[in-house]
């Protein structure tokens, strides 16, 4: 099964440091490899474990490790535990449950579990109605659910936020061409392409046909 590029969601900056760690604590090595975007995802995976079963990490900290987790398994198509990982994370850092909302809903898209990715994705943007990402990703699992005039809702508040962004004009593109404007639904499409090569590869791999 090919893993459609547009599931890997954004990181928390989550930053710990400290001077030194004490017993107990995750190494400053190990809080960089969980936080730091330029890690490998095996690097991430081994940090944010340490810093997750820390003694001196706080439920916040061990929430953000969580969802950082979460995407390094997610890019290793590990996506059962993946979706456990997304869920630690609402539960203990629920300032940041929109981010593994959105994450968690993309990985159950992807595998199947299209009613409670909804259920996610609904939550996520009840709780960041502006925030492009939570929208785009509800839009992307929208049309594979075929509800395209909601789909094209969701694209056109993420492209409000950021209009330049490929996905949401290419997945509004489609949802447009699907509820009947074929010459608006090809002039979004042909916009993303020109912003990204490759765009149509992000859908195909989603399962979403073109």
């Amino acid at each position: 099964m090919k893993r459609a590029r547009w599931l890997v969601m954004l990181l928390v900056a989550a930053a710990l440091g400290v001077a030194a760690a004490p017993a107990g604590a995750a190494t400053q090595k190990q809080q960089a490899w969980c936080f730091d975007d330029a890690a490998t995802d095996e690097q991430r995976i081994a940090g944010c474990t340490a810093v997750i079963s820390s003694a001196t990490a706080s439920p916040a900290e061990r929430g953000a490790a969580f969802l950082n987790r979460g995407v390094a398994l997610t890019n290793r198509a590990e996506f059962g535990r993946a979706v456990e990982d997304f869920g630690e994370a609402i539960r203990l850092n629920p300032a940041e449950a929109a981010i593994a909302l959105s994450n968690r809903c993309a990985v159950r898209a992807m595998v199947g579990q299209l009613e409670p990715a909804l259920r996610d994705c609904d939550q996520a943007v009840a709780l960041t109605p502006d925030d492009p990402q939570a929208r785009a990703v509800r839009g992307m699992l929208l049309l594979k659910l075929g509800e395209f005039r909601r789909a094209r809702e969701d694209f056109d508040a993420a492209l409000a936020e950021v209009p330049d962004d490929a996905l949401s004009l290419f997945g509004r593109g489609l949802a447009r061409r699907a509820t009947g404007d074929t010459a608006g639904g090809t002039a979004d499409m042909e916009a993303a392409r020109a912003l990204a090569a490759d765009i149509d590869s992000y859908f195909l791999d989603s399962g979403i046909s073109i």
